[in-house]
């Protein structure tokens, strides 16, 4: 019988004009359908024959299985159609080998078994791609519709990665969040990268096993310090935006100088301020920024502050935070019945001393620590109820009464603002509320009217450090070798230095 070889010789003789009225579906049968016409049972019955050819041998195949006779005079058929047409009625082997064309160009580029064989994509058949993540999506459903991935797959990619906090990064993505990824000229996915932040992400590859192997992303950002200075001509915040200063740096530099200068009451139009910015950047883009130091001269104010451990102080190392809060709670709470040591008792109507504020409040509200201390005292009494007492250090005591639960141990070491107990209206009360004590050298005084103290002092190690740092900083601040903004005419204007 006819051989594939035979076929393939077949189709590089064919004729070159097509017939006319050839029936145009036979040419559209695929090569790779043809049957195994080496079958010992084949009988040569030409119902059987199925593979590629041009309209030019349409004819041919019509004609055999139809069983009707072959048009010559409309068809030029060429000898090696004559014995490939014999071959296929007669039932007879033939060979047609030596008829091959075994040249490249007449081959082509790549042969009959060469287009059998899956190649592996090039470096320029490798493209990436882009997504924007939408509301409602999740990375499941961007894999399936996106990369073409299926569950198992989507599960193989997740369990590549090292650790769940890892794995949130896809699985937790944000609203407008990009994800890239680079498919092969199969659109089979080859890899994988996301940015958690503009500086992190990770990149996930396609590995021969099935499974992707994981590198961290991580790009170098460059700090870049500039000087912003201008003049008071309005608010003072409409006057730092006009010298080029974002909103959030305004908005940090305004919160900062309100801790030592009450800018309704001090600030006047002419006054002069200066703020030093460390900007992050990353491909020439502003990543995100710190004040590191400010500086204001008015007529009636001269202010002068500087970053150091997120937190800023004077000059001096003496910070902005107070270490002892006003109110030991979060939140707005009415005063029901304040200090007064000649009060008439809610209960027992007598005068009786009142040593502490009370706070209306709904029992379970939490009450927090004002300040940095240890507990001296954790104990019930049948007037005061659950109750505990803080001692701050530097002669100052709190107490806290009507408690519904306590929070700490007594010996426990607390940090200002660590929750210490629960409000209640345990003991001789009237209703739900806190009594709270302030207590200086275990005299009671007026919690809303002693004076607190200051902020924190740095001292030994770190006010030297800080006092190193702040001697640049404020350099800086005066500084004509920088970049400089200025506010001129409400406008940001940029004088050149020599950068930084």
């Amino acid at each position: 019988m006819v051989s594939v070889l035979g076929i393939h010789a077949y189709q590089q003789h064919r004729p070159q004009a097509p017939l006319q009225d050839a029936p145009h579906n036979t040419a559209d049968v695929a090569m790779n359908q043809v049957s195994d016409t080496d079958n010992e049972d084949d009988d040569g019955d030409s119902d059987d024959i199925h593979f590629a050819v041009d309209t030019a041998g349409a004819q041919l195949l019509t004609a055999l299985s139809h069983t009707d006779p072959i048009d010559t005079d409309s068809t030029t058929i060429s000898p090696f159609h004559q014995r490939f047409l014999s071959a296929l009625t007669t039932g007879n082997d033939a060979d047609f080998s030596d008829e091959l064309p075994y040249d490249d160009d007449a081959l082509g580029n790549q042969g009959a078994l060469d287009q059998e064989v899956a190649t592996e994509p090039s470096d320029d058949q490798l493209r990436w791609l882009s997504y924007t993540v939408q509301p409602g999506d999740s990375f499941g459903s961007i894999a399936a519709q996106s990369m073409g991935l299926d569950a198992v797959k989507v599960s193989n990619l997740l369990n590549s990665l090292p650790d769940n906090n890892t794995r949130r990064i896809l699985t937790q993505l944000r609203i407008g969040m990009s994800i890239d990824y680079q498919v092969d000229a199969r659109n089979q996915l080859v890899s994988l990268r996301v940015m958690r932040t503009a500086r992190d992400g990770l990149l996930l590859t396609h590995e021969d096993s099935g499974r992707y192997a994981y590198t961290n992303i991580h790009r170098n950002v460059e700090p870049m310090q500039r000087t912003y200075a201008g003049t008071v001509n309005g608010s003072f915040g409409q006057s730092a935006q006009a010298s080029g200063l974002s909103s959030s740096e305004v908005t940090e530099i305004t919160r900062a100088l309100s801790r030592k200068l009450n800018f309704r009451a001090q600030a006047r139009a002419g006054d002069q301020f200066q703020a030093l910015i460390e900007a992050d950047t990353l491909d020439g883009k502003k990543l995100g920024s710190r004040v590191l130091a400010i500086q204001y001269k008015g007529a009636s104010s001269n202010v002068t502050l500087v970053r150091y451990n997120d937190s800023f102080y004077t000059p001096d190392g003496r910070g902005l935070d107070p270490s002892f809060n006003r109110f030991p709670f979060s939140g707005q709470h009415p005063v029901t019945s304040a200090f007064d040591l000649t009060r008439l008792h809610p209960v027992t109507h007598r005068v009786a001393p009142h040593h502490g504020t009370d706070f209306g409040m709904p029992t379970g509200t939490t009450i927090k620590s004002p300040s940095a201390g240890v507990v001296t005292q954790v104990a019930y009494n049948q007037y005061a109820g659950h109750y505990l007492v803080i001692d701050h250090g530097e002669g100052l005591k709190t107490r806290y009464l009507h408690l519904s639960r306590s929070l700490v141990r007594q010996g426990e070491r607390v940090n200002m603002g660590a929750p210490i107990a629960l409000s209640g209206s345990t003991g001789r009360v009237t209703g739900p509320h806190l009594h709270y004590e302030v207590l200086v050298s275990n005299r009671a005084v007026d919690p809303m009217r002693v004076k607190l103290p200051n902020g924190q002092q740095l001292s030994g190690a770190q006010l030297a450090s800080f006092k190193r740092q702040a001697q640049q900083f404020i350099a800086r601040l005066s500084s004509p070798d920088n970049d400089r903004a200025y506010a001129q005419n409400g406008n940001a204007s940029l004088q050149e230095g020599k950068g930084s």
